[in-house]
């Protein structure tokens, strides 16, 4: 049987995190503040982990092999 969790409702907390590249540059810097202020206004918690914001990952725009 496969087990579900609970949805999440509001007064519950999401996390935001970037694990490659964080929103540092236009337009994800200007996106991340209105989307995080929508999810607020529909009553839930933010927390941003320390590279949701960080443009010092490697992406895919970042290798040559790709691009």
């Amino acid at each position: 049987m496969i087990r579900r969790p609970k949805s999440i409702r509001p007064g519950d907390t999401i996390g935001i995190t970037a694990p490659s590249f964080g929103a540092s540059i236009e337009p994800y810097s200007l996106m991340l503040p209105i989307s995080e202020g929508n999810i607020e206004k529909l009553g839930y918690h933010i927390i941003e982990g320390d590279t949701a914001r960080k443009g010092d990952g490697i992406g895919i725009r970042d290798r040559k092999s790709v691009v």
